[in-house]
């Protein structure tokens, strides 16, 4: 099944730079859709008449999939913002056939190996990378017949993700917390907080190297030394 198959549309934002503010209606670029989350630490704002003009050409909502499309091309998300918010060029809007696909399942399966390597192979240009709005729609993904089995796989995979993010969660804090030991030890004995001569004198002892038998070979035969010394 190809992605035209299961959206009305697929529209991009606006193809200029717009006048930034520092508050007001977020405005979304590529760098802001991650496939695991929103990144709005940096989002740039714009008015409220542009917003409404934005607004004219396609107006992002609940539901939709915002899918890279320009600079980082083949990232998917589904809108689950409660706030209104515009994109530019470099996102498009994907409008979908709601009784088709479900937005989650779209946009897992648009972040799948699969179909990611396929939006690699259909990005054109050196510098100004683009996805191009007819090429994504030729995208061909998996796709369930009913809403329920998509339903199951993205409840399936989520639950999933979510016991790998709770293990990699806590792994990373033991390996800061490791760190913070190092730290203060390497700290307490530039500081002579900590003696290490005492924990030095309760290391064991070197044994000696055993004797090889190469070693054992290259001892003096004292009838050979005689023998050296009457032929001289």
């Amino acid at each position: 099944m190809t992605v035209r198959r299961v959206i009305h549309a697929a529209i991009d934002g606006p193809h200029f730079s717009p006048k930034y503010l520092d508050n007001g209606i977020p405005f979304l670029s590529a760098r802001n859709v991650k496939a695991d989350r929103w990144s709005l630490d940096d989002v740039k704002y714009v008015s409220g008449s542009d917003y409404r003009d934005f607004c004219k050409r396609v107006r992002p909502e609940r539901g939709d999939v915002l899918y890279t499309k320009g600079g980082t091309t083949g990232v998917a998300r589904a809108v689950d913002l409660t706030f209104p918010f515009q994109v530019w060029v470099h996102i498009a809007v994907l409008k979908l056939k709601r009784d088709r696909i479900d937005p989650e399942y779209l946009a897992l399966a648009l972040n799948s190996p699969r179909c990611y390597e396929q939006s690699q192979l259909f990005t054109r240009g050196a510098t100004n990378q683009d996805l191009g709005l007819g090429r994504m729609k030729d995208i061909e993904l998996p796709l369930p017949t009913s809403i329920g089995e998509q339903r199951l796989l993205v409840e399936g995979l989520n639950a999933s993700f979510s016991t790998q993010d709770t293990t990699i969660a806590r792994t990373e804090r033991e390996i800061e917390l490791i760190r913070e030991y190092r730290t203060r030890l390497t700290a307490d004995v530039v500081t002579g907080k900590l003696d290490v001569r005492e924990a030095a004198a309760r290391l064991p002892e070197e044994a000696p190297a055993d004797i090889t038998e190469d070693e054992t070979d290259l001892s003096i035969d004292p009838e050979a030394a005689a023998d050296e010394e009457a032929v001289v």
